[in-house]
């Protein structure tokens, strides 16, 4: 997938999809993979002897064992022999929607099987058999175990799987199917029953414990969330998603920490605030600095910003000449424009309050913080979580460095744990090299 999804929206519109982007944001955030401490119970003693005379459900079907670490195939071994010793294999996880409801298909599976007999699962499929290809498999368990014979599979990413009672690198797979579930033909060895149910129903039932389901696929069933979520926010112009290892496709880490950009971020006021620091700007450097007309911005494309330029080029030597400069073209009026803003408040105050929340702006601490005030939400970023300009060593938003400082500066170890709200095309392809999480407003 592209890192981002460009937006050509008209200032109102791209107004109202700000605030519907702090929402979003604010669902992912609150809808980070949590794990389950319920982990399905080692074979029962009456199932462990079931298993060893090989009484169980097809027990002496032949399996496909694999290396636990990288999924390459190495034999075969009988179905019993595989669930007894907790060898690694191979199995499908399918995804059967209601497209009219989005709902999943959740099947009981028997009191006959080999795994979590009589608990509820949320995706078809079955274990691959010795030289059967996924897709053959997901094609064959869902025309035996359902009926449904030739439904269209789309193949969304392969995961790994390990509990105390599994071993699995499954092949997950999304289908549609619109029919009534009672003209679905089950597999009555296999299936005692299908119930309907939305992905956040089946994991808050699991969680709460008011129905057993098999683990292996509610952890399916949280990756199915993400990958969705990530598809819709991308397909809508928002979050992009890090590039996907689709053949071992895992959880993000819950954040550590969430980065706002300030300056036609957390607010839209038709560049009225921008084109007043431009101007301030190119009239310092010809007034000031003396320097001739357009210079600044000469300085602004060779060198990523007008700042930089003026340091690399020698026209600001030291510091106090620095903080002369930053000040005198940041005092733009910010009161003048910028009004508190309750809804942008009300969602700011909505996130995880653990997260540890910072201003990361291309400007300087003081405009940050008078723009902060403006808008009523001053006390949610105290200025020691304010990362500008200074902190970054001057040096251009969208570098690396910039980056690696603002991580540093939050004091998060793992780049994966910093999510990132910018308006920029290109700071946001640096925090994606970064390894940060973006979504662009």
């Amino acid at each position: 997938m592209s890192f981002l999804s460009h937006l050509n929206l008209s200032p109102a519109a791209r107004h109202c999809g700000r605030l519907s982007l702090f929402v979003f944001g604010s669902l992912a955030l609150r809808s980070v993979a949590s794990y389950s401490n319920n982990h399905p119970p080692s074979a029962s003693s009456t199932l462990r002897s079931r298993l060893k005379a090989g009484t169980t459900l097809n027990a002496s079907e032949m399996v496909q064992i694999v290396e636990s670490s990288t999924n390459a195939p190495l034999r075969g071994a009988t179905r019993s022999e595989m669930r007894m010793n907790k060898l690694p294999h191979r199995a499908t996880y399918i995804f059967l929607v209601d497209p009219r409801t989005k709902r999943l298909h959740v099947q009981r599976r028997s009191d006959l099987k080999d795994y979590c007999p009589g608990y509820l699962d949320p995706t078809p499929g079955g274990v691959v058999g010795v030289g059967e290809g996924y897709g053959e498999n997901a094609e064959r368990e869902l025309e035996e175990e359902m009926g449904l014979k030739g439904l269209p599979l789309r193949r969304m990413f392969t995961f790994h799987y390990v509990d105390d009672a599994v071993d699995c690198w499954g092949d997950a797979y999304e289908a549609e199917w619109a029919g009534r579930v009672e003209d679905l033909k089950l597999q009555e060895e296999e299936v005692s029953e299908v119930v309907m149910m939305g992905v956040d129903e089946v994991l808050e039932m699991d969680e709460s414990g008011e129905d057993k389901f098999t683990k292996d696929s509610v952890h399916a069933v949280r990756l199915y969330k993400q990958w969705k979520e990530d598809e819709e926010g991308e397909q809508g112009g928002g979050v992009e998603r890090n590039p996907v290892d689709d053949k071992d496709y895992r959880l993000r880490p819950r954040p550590s920490a969430v980065f706002f950009d300030c300056d036609d971020c957390l607010y839209f006021d038709g560049w009225v605030l921008a084109a007043r620091l431009t101007a301030k700007i190119e009239t310092y450097c010809s007034s000031r600095l003396g320097l001739p007309e357009g210079k600044a911005y000469d300085l602004y494309k060779k060198w990523g910003t007008a700042l930089l330029g003026l340091i690399e080029e020698g026209y600001l030597k030291t510091e106090e000449e620095i903080s002369e400069y930053l000040e005198a073209v940041h005092d733009v009026g910010v009161e003048t424009v910028l009004k508190p803003n309750e809804r942008l408040r009300s969602m700011l105050e909505s996130l995880d309050p653990s997260l540890p929340k910072f201003i990361f702006t291309a400007s300087v601490k003081s405009h940050a913080v008078r723009c902060l005030k403006a808008l009523g939400i001053d006390h949610l970023f105290p200025p020691s979580n304010i990362i500008d300009t200074r902190v970054c060593g001057y040096q251009t938003k969208h570098s690396q460095s910039s980056f690696r400082k603002a991580q540093e500066f939050a004091g998060v170890p793992d780049p994966g744990g910093c999510v990132f709200f910018d308006d920029s095309v290109k700071n946001l392809r640096a925090a994606k090299e970064q390894g940060w999480r973006g979504f662009l407003v």
